[in-house]
């Protein structure tokens, strides 16, 4: 049930028989509520006991309580009168047995109103049974605590690069696309670009030289979960507002940054269990937690991360094995905020025009920024406001939940820009999504007079009139079906309408179909294409496609084997035989290790229009990275977003696990590389001991370590070899140290014993060593020798020396 439902559903369990069972079912805020209203005084004077009769003097006892079934977990002095039990007032509220008496002042416990007694003499025990919602509140959740990874402090470099060639009888192209970036504890610079090294025929758009794409600075505050750019940014955007390229400067929120975090709000199931019992949780059929609960109210609040329509089960099995079970259906949408949480970006800077054409072209200047806070669990405001010369744009909408039939936004927005005049601009939907189906219908429109900054920099751009689409997906067995409408009106209303329906499913074990179907209503064409995929073992599939479409049938084939995960060989083949496509075929290969990736191929076209010669076509590519971190350079497949270099300080072929699979050995200087890292998920990292020799110490055998997005992080993970040594201790006589002696090694500080016949073990040998020993009688002595003695010499004697009570001292082990 939602937190904000305001109705208590209860289901009484055996009603009246020993160790019932109720469960209340409600909303957090009204149990809380309801549980501090019962501990209020009006209540509690209502439970005022009726004066005891006057008997004998009262008997002492000293008895372990129990409340509800539940041990209070200590001796407790009761007064017994005959058939009548005595507390002190102030212990029974310690206990949750409400009562109206000063402190000091003995209560008759079982003349309560609502509260019975059950005294075990054998025991001695004193059984209070009380109205669970007397008892405190639980709040039950199965989050282990919280490990604070380390975070990336780490300085270094890394490019990417990507060299693409291509070659045909009336064409020829080679460009290099790069990527550098530059990361230290204050943040992460980055630019990227496309060198055209060679361009025949030249045009415009393709000539020869260096094209820039963005340079940018980032810094990131991983505990306030922002972010602050400076350079080439992207605005921030609402699904209702425009997005543009600046040059400048930008403020905003990054709940990425905390993978920890849940943003949106999670529902609550909130009970009373009369005694304790075990509470297990089944969202949508499959557990989700299982807890013990003590007697009294309790709220489940470790729900898993879920969207859209579900159903949570809760199920209480008491002592006696009874259970209550409780249905609830709930809904969550994953775009909402919780309440309180606030998203923003703002952004100062000046238009960028003409990107990956020129590499400066700014324009006017703006400020513009979008703001989302979460006002309730069922409600997020959402705004926008634009400003620059002659551009004001304000606008605000929101996203608000239906109850368990999903979502709805809307939106409304004023825009003036020196162009267009000003005009308005509306948005307005719902979504709703379950297990096997998901409905979205959409619509946004606007004025003719509406403009934006996406339409400021007078480039010739503009927006649609109105924009209509409506998709739906439901699961009908083990195949899918997804089907929609999408209708656009353009700035020049001119309209397209297009209405499309897809199907697959498997049809048998290893064969796949696929169909999809599309019409254009505007101009009455059909495309339908019809597709089969056969899987050929567990790396290679093969394809057969037909389709039609314009009034022609055009096929495709095509058999591929899929690069495996730790490299290898990949390569595809693929015809289309003549049909409204022309007559296509390729071949293409790709190879790839730890440092780069090769692909080559080629082609043959012969088009069904115009002159029959078949052309030919070659393309040759390399991928990969180079970068520098911890005075190591290294070269590696291309880095897309974070990665880590796992250092044992030197030790080779050791295997290193990341989230507990094998990704490799250390080289030979002990480093080894892990590309494929999430940014902001603080990864364990780990030395997998198994395989190693016994002569190696591991201080730490894991790491949790996170990085920000595209940085690189040092992992050390040291593994050292331990030269270890046996030597022989002889007194100034000749004669063997006595057995038992303490013994302290230095420089490194360990303490061992002297065994028979003067043996000492040391697990680690330095290149100068000294023994301090101190023998069972209290005489001391020292011995000392070098590595090279030891090596020279491996059955070692080794004389130690008397020493004054004031010298060299050895500490007992």
């Amino acid at each position: 049930m939602a937190r904000n439902d305001k109705t208590a559903l209860c289901w009484p369990c055996a009603a009246g028989a020993v160790g019932a069972t109720v469960l209340c079912l409600w909303a957090p805020e009204r149990l809380a509520a309801d549980h501090t209203a019962a501990q209020r005084t009006s209540q509690a004077a209502a439970l005022q006991p009726a004066a005891p009769t006057a008997t004998a003097d009262p008997v002492v006892l000293y008895l372990d309580i129990t409340i509800n079934q539940h041990a209070a977990g200590q001796l407790v002095q009761v007064l017994q009168r005959g058939s009548d039990f005595l507390m002190e007032a102030e212990a029974l509220r310690r206990m949750h047995v409400l009562n109206s008496e000063p402190p000091g002042a003995q209560v008759v416990i079982n003349r309560l109103e609502g509260v019975t007694v059950h005294y075990d003499p054998l025991a001695q025990r004193l059984a209070i049974s009380v109205p669970p919602e007397w008892l405190p509140l639980q709040r039950l959740s199965e989050d282990p605590p919280v490990e604070t990874p380390t975070h990336a402090q780490s300085t270094g470099w890394l490019m990417n690069y990507d060299l693409y060639s291509t070659r045909a009888p009336q064409h020829a192209a080679t460009s290099l696309w790069t990527e550098q970036r530059y990361f230290s504890p204050r943040g992460i610079g980055f630019n990227t670009g496309v060198a055209r090294l060679r361009a025949q025929p030249s045009s415009t758009s393709e000539a020869r030289g260096y094209v820039r794409y963005d340079t940018r600075w980032t810094r990131t505050d991983m505990e306030r979960a922002t972010e602050t750019l400076y350079g080439d940014i992207v605005s921030g955007a609402l699904p209702w507002t425009s997005a543009v390229r600046l040059g400048g400067v930008q403020w905003a929120r990054n709940f990425r940054v905390r993978p920890d975090l849940v943003t949106y709000p999670l529902p609550e199931f909130s009970g009373i269990a009369a005694v304790p019992s075990a509470v297990d949780l089944f969202v949508n059929g499959f557990r989700s937690s299982s807890h013990r609960v003590a007697p009294g109210p309790f709220t489940l609040g470790d729900m898993p991360v879920v969207s859209g329509a579900g159903t949570a089960s809760v199920v209480t099995t008491d002592a006696l094995g009874r259970q209550v079970y409780t249905t609830i259906p709930f809904y969550v949408n994953r775009e909402l905020l919780r309440p309180g949480l606030v998203d923003y970006s703002a952004s100062l800077g000046a238009l960028r025009r003409d990107y990956g054409v020129r590499s400066f072209a700014y324009g006017r200047p703006v400020a513009m920024g979008v703001y989302r806070q979460g006002l309730s669990d069922r409600f997020t405001l959402e705004a926008q406001a634009q400003w620059g010369q002659g551009l004001q744009v304000a606008g605000v909408g929101g996203l608000a939940t239906l109850g368990l039939l999903g979502t709805a936004n809307a939106s409304l927005t004023r825009g003036r820009t020196p162009r267009s005049g000003s005009g308005w601009h509306y948005s307005g939907g719902w979504q709703y999504s379950a297990p096997g189906v998901a409905v979205s219908l959409q619509q946004s429109g606007r004025t003719a007079g509406f403009g934006d900054a996406s339409t400021y920099a007078d480039d010739g751009y503009a927006l649609p009139r109105r924009t209509r689409h409506a998709t739906v997906g439901w699961s009908l067995g083990n195949g899918s079906v997804t089907a929609g409408w999408l209708d656009l009106r353009s700035a020049d209303r001119t309209r397209s309408r297009i209405a499309f329906v897809g199907y697959s499913a498997p049809v048998h074990r290893n064969t796949y179909l696929s169909v999809t179907a599309g019409r254009t209503l505007e101009t009455g064409e059909t495309q339908v294409r019809l597709q089969l995929t056969y899987l050929l073992g567990d790396s290679a599939t093969a394809q057969a496609a037909v389709g039609r479409s314009g009034g022609s049938t055009h096929t495709h084939v095509a058999v591929q084997r899929n690069m495996p995960t730790e490299g290898g060989v990949a390569w595809n083949v693929s015809h289309s035989p003549s049909g409204g496509l022309g007559n296509n075929s390729q071949a293409s290969l790709q190879y790839r290790n730890s440092h780069l990736t090769l692909q080559g191929g080629v082609g043959s076209t012969r088009s069904p229009v115009g002159p029959t010669a078949r052309e030919t076509s070659t393309w040759l590519g390399l991928t990969g990275s180079v970068g520098s971190l911890d005075g190591y350079l290294f070269a590696a497949n291309r880095v897309h977003d974070s990665f880590a270099l796992v250092s044992t300080h030197g030790m080779a072929d050791v295997p290193i696990l990341y989230e507990n699979q094998l990704v490799g050995h250390t080289n030979a200087q002990g480093y080894l590389l892990v590309p494929g890292v999430t940014a902001f998920y603080p990864g364990r990292y780990a030395v997998d001991p198994l395989t190693l020799p016994p002569d190696v110490d591991i201080p730490s055998l894991e790491r949790r370590v996170s990085a920000p997005r595209g940085m690189g992080m040092l992992v050390e993970l040291p593994v050292l070899k331990l030269r270890t040594a046996t030597v022989t201790l002889v007194n100034e006589q000749g004669e063997h140290v006595a057995a038992g002696s303490a013994v302290l090694h230095t420089p490194g500080g360990v303490h061992t014993v002297v065994g028979w016949d003067g043996v000492v073990y040391l697990t680690a040998l330095h290149p100068h060593n000294v023994l301090a020993v101190r023998t069972p009688q209290g005489t001391q002595c020292q011995a000392q020798f070098s590595e090279a003695d030891y090596v020279a010499q491996r059955d070692l004697t080794v004389p130690c020396t008397s020493v004054p009570p004031d010298g060299a001292r050895a500490s007992t082990p």
